[in-house]
């Protein structure tokens, strides 16, 4: 009987096709909007090397040159020779003229010229120091002077994206909008709702059969049931207000995980934890987000626990709401 009550379930189910596109079609074209709006966001933020001239004359000395092939190694400069700043006006891709260490010629006020200047005012800067350590002592180890031991080991992984955020709160939108599926299983099986759960309820077969197989095929399809659940047999409200209801509390439970504003979910983490806690979106971003970015499965582990805290206290709520009914007519 068990199987019979699957099998049809799942046709009916499959039959809901604005359920399909609300549940399953709409995260995929959201994920596609996403991807063509903020796909080149974080390749347009990328350091790109920055075209400097420096004077001819400079280069000649040997600690000068070095620095500049050590920027050019790093990527921070590409350099070209020049006998006066004229280059800036023939060359295009220049953005600033080193003419000495004290004297920059830039055609305009930017943030490549920035840090062009602020590099080369730390190089001075050095130099300076260097040369009064070594007129006041002349066996001074520069090298051992100038070494400053690195103690933070960066373990981080380098393909961080601020951007996944929004893709992973999709994620998490799309596993509880399969609240829509629960939110329809709760009307097809209690008698105070609909026509077919009058009927359903007169069925020869179990209601906690029937039940049981309809959440099994919703989760099948779709996560987020018990929530659905829980919204539909709560209250005496039309399916419509019902399914307003869902997408109202799902729109704000995905605001609070990030997915409008990235920087709401750490404000919440630093004020008020507990929300990203209970909230499910965030917890299923959250988990995620451990999987990407970190080698342990500790973090990930902690959040899939929590989360089927969330769905045992749904399905609670939910059979507190069920238990014992008793209609005096159908």
């Amino acid at each position: 009987m068990f199987l019979h009550s699957f099998k049809n379930t799942f046709k009916l189910l499959l039959r809901q096709k604005a359920m399909l596109f609300w549940a399953l079609l709409f995260p995929i074209v959201l994920g596609i909007f996403f991807k063509l709006a903020f796909g080149n966001i974080n390749e347009n933020s990328k350091f790109k090397t920055i075209d400097v001239a420096v004077n001819e004359t400079l280069m000649q000395d040997d600690n000068f040159k070095n620095f500049m092939n050590e920027m050019e190694d790093e990527k921070y400069f590409k350099v070209v020779e020049s006998k006066n700043e004229d280059i800036l006006n023939t060359n295009e891709d220049v953005k600033a003229y080193i003419d000495s260490m004290d004297k920059i010629y830039t055609k305009k006020s930017g943030i490549s010229e920035t840090i062009v200047e602020t590099i080369m005012n730390s190089y001075s800067q050095k130099v300076s120091m260097i040369t009064k350590i070594m007129q006041k002592n002349p066996t001074a180890d520069i090298g051992k002077i100038l070494n400053v031991d690195d103690h933070i080991k960066d373990v981080s992984r380098k393909n961080m994206n601020p951007v996944n955020v929004f893709f992973y709160t999709l994620l998490g939108m799309t596993t509880i909008y399969g609240y829509m599926w629960g939110l329809f299983v709760s009307f097809q099986y209690e008698a105070n709702l609909s026509t077919n759960a009058k009927r359903n309820a007169v069925s020869p077969t179990k209601k906690s059969v029937m039940l049981s197989a309809s959440v099994l095929v919703s989760w099948i399809i779709n996560f987020g049931v018990a929530f659905g659940i829980l919204i539909g047999v709560s209250n005496k409200k039309s399916l419509d207000t019902k399914t307003g209801m869902g997408i109202a509390i799902t729109m704000l439970m995905s605001f609070l995980a990030g997915m409008m504003v990235p920087e709401i979910k750490i404000v919440i983490a630093e004020k008020l934890p507990i929300i990203n806690k209970i909230n499910p979106v965030a917890v299923v971003t959250d988990a995620v987000y451990s999987l990407y970015y970190y080698d342990s499965m500790v973090r990930f582990n902690k959040d899939i626990i929590n989360l089927l805290i969330i769905t045992v206290v749904f399905v609670v709520a939910s059979l507190f709401f069920m238990r014992g009914k008793e209609y005096e007519s159908l």
